[in-house]
């Protein structure tokens, strides 16, 4: 696959991910969840990965070609989004943590 086009798809999946979450609960860890504990962190962990990979994949792409500034910005809005999940992670241990 081309990689811009796996940088949008995985920055494109990561952001979904992020709103599955935001709807399931994952940014209120002292509510009940609307989703199962196990299928948020399953879902923030991929989608960390993959979007981890797609920084790594922009940044490499960009340093053979540094006039290419579309990778390097796309590779950083992956980047974002990665620690945004990740983050969001950390928030579902926390409240699944606080509320045992």
């Amino acid at each position: 696959m081309n990689k811009p086009v796996y940088l949008w798809l995985a920055t494109g999946a990561g952001l979904l991910f992020l709103l599955v979450l935001a709807a399931g609960g994952a940014f209120r860890p002292h509510e009940q969840p609307q989703l199962p504990l196990l299928g948020m962190l399953l879902m923030a962990e991929f989608g960390a990965i993959v979007n981890a990979l797609a920084a790594f994949f922009a940044l490499r792409a960009w340093l053979q070609d540094r006039r290419a500034t579309g990778l390097l910005m796309t590779g950083a809005a992956a980047a974002v989004v990665a620690l945004a999940l990740l983050f969001s992670g950390v928030l579902i241990w926390q409240g699944f943590i606080a509320s045992a």
